[in-house]
């Protein structure tokens, strides 16, 4: 053997010694207990840390929805006192305007656009405030946002378990 040979077998046999010390420093010593205990510790964590944030969302949830069914009341109430209170005030403004009318007080020029407006309001309460009423207090993407919400809270549970 050469010079050379003996050089590059001797550098071989360094760079490979030098490895092998590196690779087994990096090298983690697993012990399966070890390793299950702290897979447990970790998702037992996770899972305290989970609750905690369901326990705030479900709090602020209880909270919301209360303030939102007394909102939903006092917006039925209101709409409720729309749908009475504007046929009278109308039923009483048009009166008032052909009572006006019968004793020649005014022209039926000047009744004219009184009627029209009393009308128009009469009309458009009955239009829109039962629209409002469904759109606001029957709203039906809430349920399904609520189911949504649950159904992946189910799941995630079911995937920590392991389907159990």
């Amino acid at each position: 053997m050469g010079n050379e040979e003996r050089d590059y077998k001797r550098d071989e046999k360094l760079i490979t010694e030098n490895l092998k010390k590196i690779q087994s420093s990096q090298r983690v010593q697993t012990d399966e207990g070890l390793l299950y205990k702290s897979d447990t510790s970790s998702l037992s964590k996770h899972n305290t840390q989970y609750t905690t944030l369901l326990k705030a969302y479900v709090k602020d949830f209880k909270k919301n929805s209360k303030n939102k069914r007394k909102n939903k009341e006092d917006l039925f109430k209101i709409a409720k006192k729309l749908l009475i209170w504007t046929p009278i005030v109308s039923g009483f403004f048009i009166l008032l305007t052909l009572g006006c009318l019968v004793f020649n007080l005014i022209s039926v020029v000047e009744t004219l656009p009184i009627l029209f407006t009393s009308l128009t309001s009469l009309l458009g309460t009955f239009m829109v405030v039962p629209q409002m009423i469904t759109k606001y207090l029957f709203n039906k993407k809430e349920e399904e946002n609520l189911a949504a919400i649950i159904s992946k809270i189910q799941k995630y549970d079911r995937d920590i378990r392991g389907d159990l």
